[in-house]
């Protein structure tokens, strides 16, 4: 196979030209161009099954990138991925092809796709009759439904569930800012010398109170978040 690769007669793609042969990528330079323009022409993630962080930096890279590699044993959320990159382009109205060596691969990915698109999904999975029936229907459920959408009730319906999601992120980022400075102030040295040491952070003075609860007791004040400074 790397041999076919390798062939200058032969015209392969050089996105997997990228993947199968060691010489250095043509695309490199434009990956680079395209990390350095991510994000302000990458658009929001819009992905229904839950993922971690490493699985959401596959799905941005796969936005701007000419080619993503993945690799991992079974188990580690390869098909829990694809599903959730097939639902964000289908979301954004483009069409996705999935191939595997392995029929097996395909069905096992398809028992992921949310149920919200599966209806938008046609799998091909062999050529007996109960695949052309599959196809058949999954084609005629396609129609079906394209045909049923009330296009105003749907355009307003984007619009609301994009106003939410733009909500919901501006929370988010006030949420992680706030958890920030909470976590620089525990970190941030209070400048002079106190009865807990020099320059001490507020973690440590209130390790020092904590750890001199037995002989300062008879302090009952009741302080709490709320207390004025």
């Amino acid at each position: 196979m790397r041999a076919l690769y390798r062939d200058e007669s032969v015209a392969v793609p050089d996105t997997l030209q990228a993947v199968v042969t060691d010489a250095p990528s043509a695309l490199a330079g434009q990956a680079l161009a395209a990390d350095a323009n991510a994000d302000r022409h990458a658009e929001p993630l819009l992905l229904p099954l839950p993922t971690n962080e490493e699985q959401q930096r596959i799905l941005a890279q796969a936005q701007h990138s000419t080619g993503v590699t993945v690799q991992g044993p079974p188990g580690t959320g390869k098909s829990h991925t694809i599903a959730n990159i097939i639902s964000h382009y289908a979301a954004y109205g483009k069409r996705v092809l999935v191939v595997a060596e392995k029929e097996q691969a395909l069905r096992a990915l398809t028992e992921k796709i949310p149920a919200g698109i599966k209806d938008l999904t046609v799998s091909v999975l062999g050529a007996d009759a109960d695949s052309r029936r599959e196809l058949e229907s999954a084609i005629g459920q396609i129609q079906t439904r394209v045909t049923a959408i009330d296009k105003g009730f749907a355009d307003e319906r984007i619009r609301q569930l994009t106003s939410d999601l733009d909500t919901v992120s501006r929370d988010i980022a006030a949420t992680t800012q706030a958890l920030l400075a909470t976590r620089e102030a525990e970190v941030e040295r209070l400048p002079g010398r106190w009865v807990p040491g020099e320059t001490p952070t507020r973690a440590e003075a209130a390790r020092w109170v904590a750890g001199q609860a037995s002989s300062l007791g008879y302090i009952d004040d009741l302080i709490t978040p709320a207390t004025a400074r």
